[in-house]
């Protein structure tokens, strides 16, 4: 882990507001371009929870993930209380996919997740229908 390294891309990516002012957070993770699995921080919740297809888990990159937050708002001036936060793998509700579907699986879920919705409106029809409108954009349709 480097707190630097995580920095100079996050400040990239994350907008100008502050993160403790940020409802949810969602970090997605390629695998040795294999397999994907995301990590969701929920700052009102004080949790920080991998979903992982593959059930391979996620702790060190949990306890990372942690390390960064904790980190980054020191620098903001603000203090975590670690007995606060939980952190927890999700690996057996998140639904089994063919092996192609991993990252729009991710995606998909990684929205439901930032909008707050249940997690089985992802179903494997709307996978496919998902796979649809990807192909057709592509192809300029």
């Amino acid at each position: 882990y480097s707190y630097a390294g995580v920095a100079s891309w996050t400040k990239k990516i994350l907008p100008a507001t502050p993160i403790n002012e940020m409802k949810t957070i969602v970090f997605l993770l390629n695998l040795g371009r294999m397999h994907w699995k995301y990590f969701a921080i929920f700052m009102n919740l004080k949790i920080i929870q991998v979903f992982d297809s593959g059930g391979s888990g996620g702790g060190q990159t949990l306890q990372d993930m942690y390390r960064w937050l904790h980190s980054t708002m020191e620098i903001q001036g603000k203090t975590l209380k670690p007995a606060e936060w939980r952190l927890y793998c999700c690996c057996h509700d998140t639904p089994r996919q063919r092996d192609h579907d991993c990252g729009l699986y991710a995606i998909m879920f990684a929205m439901c997740v930032l909008k707050r919705l249940p997690l089985p409106l992802i179903t494997r029809r709307r996978v496919k229908a998902s796979w649809v409108i990807l192909l057709c954009h592509l192809i300029g349709l």
